[in-house]
């Protein structure tokens, strides 16, 4: 068991991260490339552009029969 001043510093790494010596994290410590983050918000950008495209067509796709049912039983109503 590695220790460190007294206290089980193993045990702590699943929480913590993998530590490398002298107990430091070194998770966070990567740097991100330009590249990754512009392709990061292009693919954000993409899914909302998605989104925004899709939540009308999903509407029209569940409300067009429902309207259709409620007129076709309106006319059926109004005709008795």
């Amino acid at each position: 068991m590695a220790e460190r001043n007294g206290e089980d510093v193993s045990s702590r790494a699943g929480s913590q991260g993998m530590l490398e010596e002298g107990g430091q994290s070194n998770r966070g410590l990567g740097r991100t490339s330009l590249i990754g983050t512009i392709g990061g918000r292009l693919e954000d950008a993409l899914l909302l552009l998605l989104a925004v495209f899709l939540l009308p067509v999903g509407i029209l796709v569940i409300g067009t029969p429902i309207a259709l049912c409620v007129r076709l039983v309106l006319e059926i109503v109004r005709r008795l």
